[in-house]
């Protein structure tokens, strides 16, 4: 019993000294973000839907969806200062 009480005592040591490495360890950083050039060339969205058949209604709506929130965000300027389409 007194081998098993100290290998499980071991075990338990070494992985809070794991965790404890583990948590102490430097955060890599990220380099700063640069701004990305302006350009009026559009960004294009697709979507796979259904337009046809027995599904055409909810292909109807996601479409209508996706144009509402193209319009949206080239409303509010763009993403990434690229118009949506």
């Amino acid at each position: 019993m007194h081998i098993e009480h100290r290998s499980r005592l071991l075990t338990a040591l070494l992985g809070l000294a794991l965790l404890l490495q583990a948590c102490a360890a430097p955060q890599p950083t990220n380099p700063p973000v640069k701004a990305l050039p302006q350009s009026n060339v559009p960004i294009k969205i697709g979507v796979t839907t259904s337009l046809t058949g027995s599904l055409a209604d909810f292909g109807a709506l996601q479409r209508n969806g996706m144009k509402m929130w193209a319009d949206d965000v080239n409303d509010r300027g763009a993403l990434l200062g690229r118009p949506i389409e």
